[in-house]
């Protein structure tokens, strides 16, 4: 699509603000509405922070792109705070995110660079932020990892379903924001932590030193988390290790009280295994690292009607090294495939974002944003196959194929989003985007050495460059409604939007023997989603439920061909993929006195996908129809020590996937049993009394998962997970 289109779409999404002061007569000079004096309220103090984590009903986010109640936010949210995650028995990002109603943890293979699936949709479709700015991967067929430790986060926010009117492209299926930790209260502090378990042999340790004096807040960190193979049921899973090494530094200064400007450097280092089920397959990641600085500067205040103005930049590199070794015996032929691939991403971002209240009853912000990524790449593949006879081996292929690429990916959007109460009670969300985005494979060149055969030799193959770009407007309207005390009831209609990757444009995949080869017309994947929800709090029941639809056409998957040379697999556009269902997340606190309190909870996702083409339709995606979690809370609080006991049971339904059967030329049915384990943890805080400089909070959390020895395994994923384990973390902090 021309410049001139995408010119005419950002106009039109810029437009926004004048709704606001069209949909009401303003008279007078406004005065600060609740939501003005929300967004400069301070978060930091201790007390309110204590007061959120009991009642439920303070808890403040920013996933509506500015920080507000997540009782009022009209999305469907959840948030995970840094507290639980201490209390929890995750050892990654991805697990932290287990428990949150409609998410799913999936893997390929690598333990430990688990991905996230929301409402069915896979990572590809997720956006992954770190402090609201994206990691990116364009060359893998699993989407962007969680690259970050455990150990840094203070809270996690998971929006789920459509968020690109917000949040861009990668959001169609929803969005994980990653709020990592800054500095704390006024003066030094720090924390010491030390987590093991025996599902993986894992042993976590995590330092963590932060002072505020004045306009200075600053912190630094660093956290090492190192895990052997899986011990499941069955014994040692083989290839299933990984660790994590994160470096953090957080600098910040206010200039003023209504002016603050700071910077963040983030180093991640990762390698993983990667269990195939296979002798015969080897792969691993020996690397698969993060770099990150950013800044920001943030103006709050500024006047009356101008509540706040930031700007976010950034400069990112991932680094992600693959390799495998495949051996095939096929008599009297043995076949060698040995690959090395090294793909780093150059990304560069900045975002501005302005917030108003204007005509006293509306909050307006409207924003750009701009992200450049450049892609690396380099594969080298020696591939033999020989024969072995009596006078020896008989090559009849012998050669190494070496790529390079070179890739970019230009995105821009503008985007604003009005929150009108216009009426007592009642809010109306409108929201706008228009984005731009162009993919240019820059360079590419295949050289290939040939040993043996007649054809033995040296070619070099230079690609052509190719170049597509579009533009996409999407909106999203939400209606919420408050009338009614303790409950905040929304619906929402909400467009999606995902342009293809430089994987799926150009450059395709292959892993474990399997080529998926690329189709440079692809059309972008587009989505609509109509969602009702319903949140209840008045302190001891709470309750938060959400019913849905979407529906996405033109999505992107994979097809099997069969030509003269043998299957081909190719990415295509499906006519469509729908989703329905509905998410649960309940519970009820009983108070036993002044001391003690019992809470029953549960959380729960029942959906179903169906993904329609030309050759039919299927419900048989790989999900699981019914998954989530349920148990009971109790706690107990004497002089200075709060204690905690919780048991649970999670677990999901059986799946089932319809997939090409190669040999009959139709398709088959692989299905895969359902599961539930059973779980318990108990924990211990315990307090300052007297409010020493060297002893803050000490927080001691032991647990047993999986108490039945289930043999389990997750959805999408061919090996089984941890047997009975136990676990155990410690945490002081000064």
């Amino acid at each position: 699509m021309k410049l001139k289109q995408s010119f005419l779409i950002f106009a039109g999404t810029a437009i926004l603000p004048t709704l606001a002061l069209l949909a009401q007569e303003t008279t007078g000079t406004p005065s600060a509405t609740p939501a003005q004096e929300n967004a400069s309220e301070k978060s930091d103090d201790a007390a309110s922070a204590e007061t959120t984590a009991k009642n439920g009903k303070a808890v403040r986010v920013t996933a509506a792109k500015h920080e507000m109640e997540l009782q009022d936010v009209p999305l469907s949210v959840s948030v995970i705070s840094g507290d639980e995650i201490t209390k929890s028995s995750a050892a990654t990002v991805s697990d932290v995110l287990d428990d949150v109603p409609g998410v799913q943890v999936e893997s390929t293979g690598s333990a430990g660079f688990k991905q996230v699936n929301i409402r069915g949709e896979s990572n590809q479709r997720v956006l992954i932020l770190v402090d609201g700015q994206k990691i990116s991967e364009t060359k893998g067929m699993n989407g962007a990892p969680l690259l970050m430790s455990v150990q840094d986060i203070e809270r996690a926010e998971v929006i789920k379903g459509p968020a690109s009117v917000l949040y861009g492209s990668e959001a169609i299926g929803g969005v994980v924001n990653i709020i990592t930790k800054k500095a704390g209260k006024e003066g030094a502090h720090g924390s010491v932590g030390v987590r093991g378990d025996t599902g993986t042999r894992g042993l976590d340790q995590y330092y963590d030193l932060n002072a505020r004096y004045g306009g200075f807040a600053a912190r630094v960190s660093f956290s090492d988390e190192n895990h052997g193979d899986i011990e499941s049921p069955d014994g040692r899973i083989d290839r299933t290790s990984y660790r994590f090494q994160n470096t953090s530094a957080y600098l910040a200064y206010d200039i003023s009280e209504n002016i603050s400007f700071g910077t963040k450097i983030e180093s991640f280092r990762g390698r993983s295994e990667v269990a195939s089920g296979d002798d015969l397959v080897f792969m691993e990641l020996p690397g698969w690292d993060r770099d990150k600085v950013g800044l920001f500067l943030e103006i709050k205040d500024i006047s009356e009607t101008f509540v706040k103005f930031r700007v976010d930049a950034y400069f990112q590199k991932t680094d992600k090294h693959f390799v495998q070794d495949i051996t095939q015996f096929v008599p009297p032929m043995t076949i060698n495939v040995d690959s090395d691939r090294r793909n780093k991403h150059y990304g560069y971002g900045a975002e501005m974002q302005a917030d108003f209240v204007i005509a006293e009853d509306h909050y307006l912000i409207v924003g750009a944003q701009i992200d450049y990524v450049k892609l690396d790449s380099h594969e080298v593949t020696a591939t033999q196959n020989w024969m072995t006879l009596p006078t020896g081996n008989r090559y009849i292929v012998d050669m190494t194929r070496t790529n390079d690429y070179d890739a970019d990916i230009l995105t821009a959007a503008l985007f604003a989003q009005d929150e009108w109460n216009f009426a007592e009670g009642w809010d109306l969300v409108l929201g706008a985007r228009g984005t731009y985005v162009k993919n240019e494979f820059d360079d590419g060149t295949s050289h290939v050495v040939r040993r043996a055969g007649t054809n033995a030799g040296t070619t070099t193959e230079i690609l052509p460059n190719q170049s597509e770009d579009d533009a996409n407007a999407t909106f999203s309207l939400s209606l919420v409604n408050s009338q009614i005390e303790n409950w905040t009831f929304r619906g929402t209609v909400a467009q999606g939007y995902r342009y293809a990757s430089i994987n799926e444009l150009y450059i395709g995949s292959a892993m474990a023997g399997t080529t998926t080869n690329p189709n440079p017309n692809l059309d972008p994947e587009s989505s609509i989603s109509y969602e009702l929800g319903a949140r209840y709090n008045d302190g001891n029941l709470n309750i938060d439920a959400t019913v849905f639809y979407t529906n996405a056409d033109d999505y992107i998957g994979t097809r099997t061909t069969t030509s003269a040379i043998g299957d081909q697999i190719w990415f295509v556009n499906y006519d469509s993929a729908r989703t329905f269902g509905a998410e649960l997340a309940a519970s009820y606190l009983f108070e036993l006195g002044n001391d003690a309190t019992i809470k029953p909870y549960a959380v729960a996702t029942l959906m179903r996908r169906r993904f329609d083409d030309s050759s039919g339709s299927t419900y048989y995606t790989g999900q699981p129809e019914l998954f989530g979690k349920i148990g009971v809370l109790a706690t107990y609080s004497e002089s200075n020590r709060d204690w905690w006991a919780d048991f649970n049971i999670r677990g999901n339904s059986a799946t089932k996937e319809e997939v090409e059967d190669t040999a009959t030329g139709g398709t088959k049915v692989d299905r895969q049993s359902g599961w539930a384990t059973l779980n318990f943890s108990v924990g211990l805080d315990i307090f300052d009394k007297n409010k020493s400089a060297f002893f803050e909070k000490l927080t001691l959390a032991v647990g047993i998962d999986n108490i039945t020895d289930k043999r389990y395994e997750l959805p999408n994923l061919t090996y089984l997970q941890p047997g009975r384990s136990f676990w155990a973390s410690l945490k002081y902090d000064f």
